[in-house]
């Protein structure tokens, strides 16, 4: 399927030979965040997904991939921070991925952008898919409930956010 609304060529700059991407939006009312790597944060700081990570990084250390959840501040190494657009990502054995926020007036757009590499690779990701579809619109709807504040680190499960509406806005794969 290729509804993708994002311009290809970008992508195409941050991970070269991608095979899959997705983009979902949340249209800010009121105040936003101050950067895209504010929203970044947001969507990857503490407390953001850590504990479905860490259960991902407890089933998948027997076949050799990296940690998700390394202890850091930053869930994943920033790559590019402009005013425009941040990046975030990773390469491993399996799949690297990129994770591209960005700010369009008072949308602010999240693309998963992933290269699969063999059957390994294939195999993680259709298993991460189905989770991966409703964690990201989750946590683009909670943080612009919370007023793009990163959450943290508290441990305490955070009530479903009913405040932001995400728009699934395509993928290609």
């Amino acid at each position: 399927m290729s509804t993708a609304p994002f311009d290809t060529a970008v992508l195409d700059v941050h991970l070269p030979g991608w095979d899959y991407a997705d983009a979902y939006d949340v249209v800010v009312d009121g105040a936003g965040p101050a950067s895209p790597l504010t929203a970044a944060r947001c969507l990857l700081g503490p407390g953001s997904g850590r504990l479905v990570l860490r259960a991902r990084d407890l089933l998948v250390s027997a076949v050799g991939l990296k940690p998700a959840v390394t202890g850091a501040d930053e869930l994943f190494p920033v790559l590019v921070d402009t005013p425009t657009l941040a990046v975030v990502g990773l390469d491993d054995a399996h799949l690297d991925f990129r994770i591209l926020v960005s700010l369009e007036g008072p949308r602010v757009r999240c693309v998963t952008v992933v290269r699969r590499h063999h059957a390994l690779g294939r195999a993680y990701f259709a298993v991460v898919r189905p989770f991966h579809r409703r964690l990201v619109p989750y946590l683009l709807a909670r943080a612009a409930q919370r007023g793009w504040t990163p959450a943290v680190g508290s441990g305490r499960r955070s009530e479903r956010p009913q405040a932001a509406v995400v728009v699934a806005q395509g993928t290609h794969d």
